[in-house]
């Protein structure tokens, strides 16, 4: 199986470093959805290696069954951390869905994701031009952003700017970041995806003339510091733009909750509500396991006042996923679901009143489960709770 994407990002030599331990499965959100063997890290990786057992001419022929396997996987990479031999399973499955679509067999969702991304800029094949739909109800605030030149960028991400229903991300975090004095500047129409549904897919050669874009446009506005709520463009922006490029982006790149912490410790960021309640924090995927961000976001619970932080069972690194990544929503949106509302439940479970992600789909993920399951737990965005106490 050889294509340029998977000979840049994936060791093809990894399916064989695989010892069928199995103790992939126990943390596997897709194992303990389907239950079958096929839908496991290690099942997968035993099909792989069939497939690189035979001749140059059978490599032809993969079955859909397989196809839609590793197409469910959610990327959490909880897999990688447990797994015996050191596999880097994220890149592994980046490089193996690269492969299929190399041959023409991605499912017709993933195509279509990938062209409104490549073609119109964004995952939502909207008009880019709409990027500050989100905005408004502030328009007149908004509007004078948009293309000045500052030290400090907001980058508001396809998800946030085109989901009406939380809209109230992006509203919460550009008044935080007035409440702290900060200039700051947004792209608007000028912002283009960060890339990350192509990373998820394997498509990275796709993804230069996006990342070339937003860093150009970001350079021209003198922006030294790039924030974003959206758990995948940080990663996007901070993992995957340096090895795509192979340079320093020369930009330092915040995820919000860590921007956050540091206004409070250097008293930007002060607080004048109160408000007795019991919170729970859910830690991303992308936010946690892939860029290794735990502390700064309870840090920000903890400095708010009247505010207790309980932990769930499973949390930092043992996090477990929302089940919207690895655009498992797309393909397989029941599952993706289910999912979800096994993490609400766990939740539910610490006692707390409400949720608090750093990731804007796990925002939308866990909302829609507690709706579904008509479960009594809110659930915020970071942005949005703090907003709350200035």
């Amino acid at each position: 199986m050889k294509t340029p994407e998977l000979d840049k990002f994936v060791d093809e030599t990894e399916p064989w470093v695989c010892t069928q331990c199995g103790y992939c499965r126990t943390v596997c959100p897709i194992f303990e959805q389907v239950g079958w063997e096929s839908a496991s890290p290690r099942g997968k990786l035993y099909y792989i290696k069939e497939l690189l057992r035979r001749t140059e001419s059978q490599q032809g022929v993969i079955d859909d069954e397989f196809v839609k396997r590793i197409f469910q996987c959610t990327l959490c990479v909880r897999c990688e951390g447990i797994c015996q031999t050191k596999i880097d399973m994220g890149r592994l499955w980046q490089g193996i869905r690269a492969e299929l679509g190399s041959r023409g067999l991605w499912p017709k969702e993933i195509q279509d994701l990938f062209d409104a991304t490549v073609t119109q800029h964004n995952l939502y094949a909207m008009p880019n031009e709409q990027r500050t739909v989100w905005a408004m109800m502030i328009e007149d605030e908004i509007l004078p952003k948009v293309g000045k030149v500052a030290e400090v960028g907001y980058f508001v991400g396809c998800v946030a700017a085109f989901t009406g229903r939380i809209a109230g991300i992006p509203e919460s975090t550009v008044a935080i970041l007035d409440a702290a004095g900060v200039d700051y500047t947004i792209l608007g129409p000028d912002e283009w995806c960060c890339g990350n549904p192509l990373f998820f897919v394997g498509g990275h050669s796709a993804a230069v003339e996006l990342a070339e874009h937003n860093l150009e446009k970001l350079r021209e506005l003198g922006v030294r510091t790039l924030v974003t709520n959206c758990a995948g463009c940080f990663r996007s922006f901070r993992n995957e733009y340096p090895q795509l490029l192979g340079r320093d982006i020369g930009i330092e790149v915040v995820h919000f909750s860590q921007y956050l912490a540091r206004l409070i410790e250097e008293g930007k960021l002060t607080f004048t509500q109160s408000k007795a309640i019991t919170v729970t924090y859910h830690d991303p995927c992308e936010l946690g396991r892939h860029c290794g961000i735990y502390d700064e976001p309870r840090y920000v619970l903890n400095s708010l006042p009247g505010v207790t932080l309980v932990e769930m069972a499973n949390s930092r690194a043992e996090s477990e996923c929302c089940g919207g990544g690895g655009l498992v929503k797309g393909t397989n949106p029941d599952m993706s679901l289910d999912i979800a509302a096994g993490r609400v439940d766990q939740a539910v479970g610490t006692g707390a009143s409400e949720i608090i992600s750093s990731c804007v789909t796990c925002r939308l993920q866990m909302s829609e489960a507690a709706r579904t399951k008509d479960v009594e737990i809110g659930i915020r965005d970071i942005a949005e709770f703090v907003a709350d106490f200035i």
